[in-house]
This record gives C-alpha cells, structure tokens and sequence, in this order.
C-alpha cells in the first residue's frame, strides 16, 4: 500500500526550480512585453502589488491563527492534519518573510535607491525618477522572490510527505493486526460448530440408513414380481413362435416338393425330345446310309461316336444334378435347424435380458437419485459458500478502493497547496476540503468494519455449514462407496453374463449369415449350372459340339466355385479343383485329369503352356493358398484339402518341368 502510495502522490523534486510566476502573480516578468507595459506604469505600481499580497497573507494568517497541537497518541488522521497545519504555518510564515523583503527592496527601488549600487541612481543628489532599469530590477527582484517561494514550497511539502508515509504505513499494520485477530477468533468458533454438526449429522445418517434398508426391502419384493411376470411372458411368446416356426416349416416343405416335382417333369420332358430328336436324327442316317453307303460309311461311324459321346455326358450330366438336388435338401434341412435354434436361443436371451436391464435400470435409477441428492445438497452448501466469499471479496476490494481514494485525496492535497501560490484565497477552501474527506474516510472506515465484522460473522457461519457438510458429504461417500461395491460386483456378474450372450449371439449371427450366403450362393449357382446344361443339351443334340460344350460348363463351374468358396466356410467338394468334372475326393485329382484342365487350348487366351502352368503354381502354391483362405476351411475337411493342395503343387511342378523340356 505504501509503495502505491509513493507512486501515485508526485514527489516534490518534479516541480522546477526555475518555473516562473503565473499570470496571477502580478510581479512575475514573463515576457518583455509585460516589462514594457510595467515601466510605462506610475512608479507606485510595485507597492500596490506588494501591498495587495501584503493584504492577502494577513488574510490568510488570520483564517486560522493557532495550528493544531501534535500528540504522538492521537490516530493516524489527526496526525497528518496536524502536519499539514504545521508546514501550512511555516509555508505562510516563509512567504510573509519574502513579500515583506520584496516590499522593502521595492519602495528602495521606486525612490532611486538601488541597494547594489548606492551611486548609480542619482546624479548630483538629484533623484533620477525617469531611470529605465528600475522596473526592470524590481521585476528580477520579484522574480528571484517568487523563485525563493517556490522553492520553499518544494522543501514544505517534501516534509509533510516524510511526515505522512510512516503514518500511513503504521495505519496499515495496524489493520493487518486487527484482521489476524479476527480470523484465529473465527476459527475456534468454526471448530465448535463443526462438532455440534457433526453430532447432527451421524443422527441423520442412522435414520437415512434405516430408511435406506425399507426402500431395499420393498424393492427386492417388487424385483421378484416383476421377474415372475416376465418369465410368464416369455413362456407366451416361445409357444407362439414355436407354432408360428412349425407353420413356416410345413410351408416350405410344400413349396420344396412341389419345386422337385416340376424339376422331375421337366427332366422327363428333356428327356423324351432328347429321345425324339436322336430317333429323328438316326431315321436320317439310316436313309443317308441306303442312298450312299459307300460314301458315308466313316461320317456314320463319326457321328454315332458322337451321339455315344454326348449320352455319357448327359448321364454324367444328370448324376451332378441329383448330387447338387440331395446337398440343396441337405443344407435347407440344416438351415431349418440352425434358424430353429437361433430363434429359441434367441427368444430366451431377450427375455433374460429384458428381465436384466429392467433390473439394472431399476438399481442405475436409485443410485442415480441418491447421486443427484447428494450433488445437490453439496452444491447448495458451495453456492452459499462462494456467495460468502464473493461478498468479502467485494468488501476487501472495497476497503482497497477507500484506501485508494484516500491517497488520491492526498494527491489533489497536495496539488491544492502547490497552487496556493496562484491563488492564495483557496488554500483554505482546499484544507477544509482535505479535513471534510478525512473526517468522511473516518467514517467510511467505521462503516467498513462494521460491515466486515457482519461478513466475519457470515463467514463463520458458511465455515461452519461448509465443514459439516463435508463431514456428510465423507460419511455419505462412505456408504455409497459400499453401496457400488455390492452393485459393482452384480454388475460384474451381469456384464459376465452379458458378454457370454453376446458372444454366443455373435456366433449364431455369423452362422446365420454364412449359412444363408451360401443358400444364395449354391442356388444362383445351381440355377446358372442348370441353364448352362440346357444349352450343352440343345448344342449336343445339334451336332458333334456337344464334348465341347460339356467342357464350357465344367470350365464355368470351376470359375463359379471358386468365386464361391470365398465367402463360406471351406469343404473339400466345395473347392474349384483343376479338374474337368470337379473332385469329390483325392481319387480325382489325378495328373492327366489336372493336365487335361490346365492345358486346355481353348482356354489358352493367347498365352504359352508354360505361362499358364505358372499362373496355376501361383495359385495352388500351398503358402499362398493357406494364406488366403486358411482361416475359413472346415476342420473336418482340413486334412484332405491340404493333401489334394500338396497333389496339385506337385503335378504343376512337374508339368512346368516337362514344358521346359
């Protein structure tokens, strides 16, 4: 406060020593122009002015004759009253002393005297009244007087800031002291409040407890009820969705037979126009060969090769398709199984989840209500708390800006008295002023304490609320803490029950999912394969073309396998063995079966056997088939798939090695 102080008064060396009169002072050589006016003026002129300030020293000493008495047990305000009156004593007295002086050397001046030079003024002891330096020394000496004044003035108030500071200072201890009092009064009272809450609180407490294990009570009553009523519920739904399951068996099971009927019939209408057109078609070699025997003895011969050629490959033909018939059967009746048991499975989960997020929204509620009254409570108490605070803050902030205004009224103090030498009238408005606003900081101050004893009070009593509560708020976390310990450890239980469904969940979805991938898939195949055996059928009956396209749609249900096989679990039949027919079994992947396939010319696409022996390496190299599709083969067919791998890494290596050649 006191380094504040300093540096908002101004200190007295920033006044300059050689700072002329105002315009006010009437003696104060400002300009020649003035010089000029004041030699043309009557000779009287500098004792009207010295008397004229003569007549307001007087006036000036007469408004307050006798200083006020400075006693070293008086309080911090009547002091600095009391040096501001003593240096306002010796200020005036100095300044008399001056004009007095000033007086004296001009009346000297004005009869021809210069006190410098006795001789100068007068010739033949005749008084030389129209001499041109007189006002001109009358008016430097009127300007060293005024500088004299000042200077005294600096020295003056120089003192009275020496006089003032250590009072101020010592004010200042002497409210810290006071304060320090305060607070260790404040605190043993906050202490024997503390005590007497927390007396209350424990009584609180009990009674919350018991009304904690009612509550506890009736909600396990409740809990048991409501899981009565769900397991009732879920009986219900798992009849209703058992025969709503029968219901759609029994319709695709109708829809299933009508399908193999109509496939049967169209099978026996192909057959019979295969039959008619073979008849047809051997009438016509029969009368080809009576018209020219000769002639078409080897085309007849080719022909009926032919014709053999094509009914193997139908026959072989209709075999594959039996075979796809039964798997189709096979997997619609596994898939009925599976999406049996995923739905009962499914049905329970949701019941006993149901039945379990029920329950946990019940627990998470209480819990939460019992958070939330405690947040509560806690947050009223630091509201109140921080009000208090804020209130002292603004009243601490307060007695700062009294403090503050305080040393700006010394301030303008202090540039009062400086201007006392401009106008000597209002140096007495100006102490009054300073007495008024020090009696007025008195009683702002005696106002201040009493408001700060009222704030020490409600501080007090927001200690005491706030300690209390954060004894409630301990013993409160303490049996909530418990509490979460017994609802941490059924929530373990749930979350472990929860994530064994979920898995077991996740399974059942995944199976599900491939399960009906592959139904799309085996049936878009089967659909693709069975309109490509149409038109084998009706390019074979056409000609000798048939070997030829048999050998397109092997080719096309290689590609369509494999496409197939990348988005299911693997079994041995389902891989696109490079085989012409296909393999069931490691009996079909034999080397002239495999070489038949891979070097097929009408496959060849412009590229060399060589190039396309390495493609098929790159291929069934065993590390890069394993590391595309390891993961996803079935474990029962693991073995052969890895054995019928290593087979056909095996004759590609070794035809690359006879291309070479």
């Amino acid at each position: 406060m006191q380094s504040s102080l300093r540096s908002s008064t101004p200190t007295p060396t920033s006044t300059p020593a050689t700072t002329p009169a105002t315009p006010a002072t009437p003696s104060s050589p400002s300009s020649p122009k003035q010089a000029q006016r004041r030699a043309s003026q009557p000779r009287r002129t500098s004792s009207t002015h010295a008397s004229k300030l003569s007549t307001q020293l007087n006036r000036l000493s007469l408004s307050r004759a006798v200083s006020f008495s400075f006693d070293p047990d008086d309080d911090p305000q009547t002091k600095i009253r009391s040096s501001i009156d003593k240096h306002q004593q010796s200020l005036r007295d100095g300044i008399e002393a001056s004009i007095f002086k000033a007086e004296g050397s001009a009346h000297h001046i004005a009869r021809g005297y210069d006190p410098t030079e006795p001789l100068s003024s007068s010739i033949g002891g005749i008084k030389d009244t129209s001499a041109p330096t007189q006002m001109e020394r009358l008016s430097a000496l009127l300007a060293v007087v005024v500088q004299d004044s000042v200077e005294l003035v600096t020295q003056e108030f120089a003192g009275l800031c020496k006089a003032v500071f250590p009072e101020l200072e010592d004010s200042e201890r002497r409210w810290i002291d006071r304060i320090g009092r305060k607070e260790r009064d404040m605190n043993s009272e906050c202490s024997q409040r503390m005590q007497k809450q927390r007396d209350s609180f424990w009584k609180d407490l009990d009674e919350e407890e018991a009304k904690r294990e009612v509550a506890l009570a009736d909600l396990g009553a409740q809990h048991e009820k409501t899981l009565a009523e769900l397991k009732s519920q879920h009986e219900k739904t798992l009849a209703e969705l058992k025969s709503q399951h029968e219901k759609t068996l029994a319709e695709l099971k109708s829809l299933h037979e009508k399908a193999r009927d109509d496939d049967e019939q169209r099978r026996v209408r192909d057959l019979a126009d295969l039959q008619a057109l073979f008849e047809h078609e051997a009438s016509l070699w029969n009368a080809q060969y009576q018209i020219d025997m000769k002639a078409a003895n080897d085309r007849t011969a080719a022909e009926m090769a032919a014709r053999q050629q094509t009914e193997v490959e139908l026959a072989s033909s209709r075999e594959a398709a039996s075979t796809l018939r039964g798997e189709l059967e096979d997997a619609h009746s596994q898939i009925f199984k599976i999406r049996k048991d995923m739905l009962e499975e499914t049905r329970k989960k949701e019941a006993d989840d149901a039945a379990r997020k029920k329950l946990d929204e019940q627990r998470e509620k209480d819990s939460r209500r019992r958070e939330e009254e405690v947040a509560k409570k806690d947050a009223q108490q630091q509201n109140y708390f921080d009000s208090w605070m804020s209130a002292k803050r603004e009243q601490l902030n307060h007695v700062t800006g009294e403090l503050a205004e305080l040393k700006v009224t010394l301030q303008k103090e202090k540039e009062r008295c400086q201007q006392a030498l401009e106008d000597k009238r209002l140096c007495d408005v100006q102490i009054a002023m300073m007495s008024k606003n020090l009696s007025r900081a008195e009683s702002q101050r005696d106002e201040i304490e009493a408001q700060w004893r009222v704030a020490e009070r409600g501080r007090k009593v927001a200690e005491d609320q706030r300690l209390a509560a954060n004894a409630l708020q301990m013993d409160a976390e303490k049996k909530y803490q418990t509490c979460e310990k017994e609802m941490l450890a059924a929530k373990f239980a749930h979350a472990m029950a929860e994530d064994a469904r979920k898995k077991a969940q996740k399974k059942l979805d995944d199976i599900l999912v491939q399960h009906r991938t592959e139904l799309a898939q085996r049936q878009t195949t089967i659909d693709s394969l069975r309109r490509q055996l149409a038109e084998a059928k009706k390019n074979g009956s056409s000609g000798g073309g048939g070997g030829v396209a048999n050998t397109d749609v092997h080719r096309r249900m290689h590609d369509s396998l494999w496409a197939f096989i990348s988005g299911s679990p693997l079994k041995f039949s389902m891989i696109g063995w490079p085989v012409t027919n296909g393999a069931k079994s490691l009996d079909d992947l034999t080397p002239s079966a495999i070489r038949i396939f891979v070097l097929d010319s009408r496959y060849a696409q412009g590229r060399s056997d060589r190039d396309r022996v390495r493609e098929a390496i790159r291929t069934w190299h065993p590390d890069k088939f394993y590391q595309r599709l390891a993961g996803r083969i079935a474990d029962e067919d693991v073995d052969a798939i890895k054995e019928g791998v290593d087979t056909v890494s095996k004759c590609l290596n070794n035809m690359l090695a006879q291309v070479r050649k």
